[in-house]
């Protein structure tokens, strides 16, 4: 995630300096990408370890040793 905002930073940075631009748009736009993609990132990340988490839950069942005396 920081990563990403770092790149998308210095990434604007360079766009503004090259293009000689009077006010950091690039920069700032990058920027908002940045943190739109980062959010992508994690919400999918949270999705796989949900995932993995429900197909666990799912096999331990009344069956298991766990729950006989």
């Amino acid at each position: 995630m920081i990563v990403t905002l770092l790149i998308c930073a210095y990434g604007g940075k360079y766009l503004d300096s090259y293009l000689d631009t009077n006010q950091p748009y690039f920069t700032i736009g990058l920027l908002l990408f940045g943190v739109f993609a980062s959010l992508v990132i994690l919400i999918n990340g949270l999705r796989k370890i949900s995932k993995k988490n429900d197909s666990v839950v799912k096999k331990k069942g009344k069956d298991d040793n766990f729950y006989k005396k």
